[in-house]
């Protein structure tokens, strides 16, 4: 193979192993990168007769290379990662600071791609209290009544929001499974990463 054409299957081979780590998520990828380009010119360099694809081989495939990353995280950011899943799940009954500490902690976190940090954002804030937020707003009839005894207004009352019952229960329960469905997806890249 000619040295142009080495060079080339040795840059595509850096490119997929760059979008790998990229999709992964994983903070030091230009390092990660760098350090196989440096490798593989020394390699090739040292031995003239070299073939690129057993080079290639031994560097190692880019999923290989997106999991021996993610071994190599610190070890504090697994759990941290679990506790932003909840968080973002469950901390919006904290009065939504749960919440927004687990969004902060994903947006910190190298775990996560950013259309994966943009969905936990996005989707459903408040996470599962937004469900519950919204079965306490619309329950029951709506408007306000009162009750007067000798003039005076003993007793006030306004209630809820007028949504027919069949479209209530459909809303919250898509906010329930958007919820879900997010939790699932973190969830779902901790555990993809973490798995050796």
């Amino acid at each position: 193979m000619s040295d142009a054409n080495s060079t080339n299957v040795i840059a595509d081979y850096l490119r997929q192993v760059d979008r790998a780590l990229d999709a992964a998520g994983v903070r030091d990828r230009a390092s990660i990168v760098e350090g196989l380009r440096e490798h593989a010119e020394l390699e090739m360099s040292a031995d003239e007769t070299s073939n690129v694809q057993s080079l290639i081989d031994r560097l190692g495939r880019p999923d290989e290379i997106v999991a021996a990353a993610a071994v190599g995280a610190p070890d504090g950011a697994p759990v941290r990662d679990w506790w932003a899943v909840v968080l973002l799940f469950l901390g919006g009954f904290a009065l939504g600071v749960g919440w927004i500490i687990g969004l902060a902690l994903v947006w910190m976190s190298h775990t996560w791609s950013r259309g994966q940090k943009i969905l936990a954002t996005v989707v459903v804030p408040g996470g599962l209290s937004a469900t519950w937020w919204w079965f306490l707003a619309t329950a029951g009839p709506s408007g306000c009544t009162a009750a007067y005894l000798h003039g005076t207004r003993v007793l006030g009352h306004c209630t809820s929001l007028p949504v027919a019952e069949p479209l209530r229960i459909a809303i919250g329960v898509v906010l329930m499974l958007a919820s879900l469905l997010t939790a699932f997806v973190l969830s779902r890249q901790i555990l993809r990463l973490r798995m050796p």
